[in-house]
Order: structure tokens, then sequence, then C-alpha cells
């Protein structure tokens, strides 16, 4: 595991803010600490070239579904980032992966039901 327990510190502060701001209905803010969190999470795998293509794709797409927050979107919530924390410090690169997929698995639900096309 190449993330440092002062580096896992950081993420893990990152995503409690995230909460908070998310719980106030901060949603701009909250929106900027979640592609805080994600990019930060990507940095600490440690591959340069992943982590740029990553920043591509999220800038592009990553906060579409914060913004437009309807009944469509998906509703976040913090448990794939706690289990991510968890599993970094527990240094268990499998429910590290899990986590990464599961938070992965539930944008994508929610980018499918919001560009279903309304009838």
């Amino acid at each position: 595991a190449r993330a440092t327990p002062e580096e896992i510190d950081r993420l893990a502060e990152i995503n409690e803010e995230l909460v908070l701001r998310h719980a106030a209905g901060e949603i701009p803010e909250a929106v900027r600490l979640n592609t805080r969190f994600h990019l930060e999470a990507c940095r600490l795998g440690g591959s340069p070239i992943l982590s740029e293509l990553v920043e591509g794709l999220w800038v592009r797409s990553g906060p579409l579904p914060w913004h437009s927050i309807d009944a469509h979107a998906p509703r976040w919530r913090p448990g794939p980032h706690r289990d991510l924390i968890a599993a970094l410090r527990a240094r268990d690169p499998e429910a590290a992966r899990a986590a990464m997929v599961a938070d992965a698995a539930r944008w994508a639900r929610g980018y499918r039901r919001y560009a279903a096309p309304v009838d």
C-alpha cells in the first residue's frame, strides 16, 4: 500500500468536511469536496498516468449528478468513502477495490437514471 497514515488522515478529513457540507445543504461546496476526495484517492494509488486520466474524466462528468439534484439524481451517502478510508487504514487492497467499485456502481446507476429519456 502506498498511502501514508498522514495521507489517509487527509482523505478522511476531506470526507468528513464533505459529510458536514452535504448535511448542511451546501451542495456547491459538497461537489467541490467530493471532487477533491476522488482525485486525492486516485492520487494515493501512485499512478500519475491513471490520476491524469481520471482527472480528465472527472472534470467532464464527475459532478454532473450533484448539479442535477432532482428525482432522478443519485442520493449521496458517505458509506463507500468511509469504507475506502477504513480499507486504506487496514492496508486491505481487496476491500479498497470493493469500496471503489461500490461507489462507482452507485454513480453509474444514477447516471443511467438521470440520462434516461423522459416520457
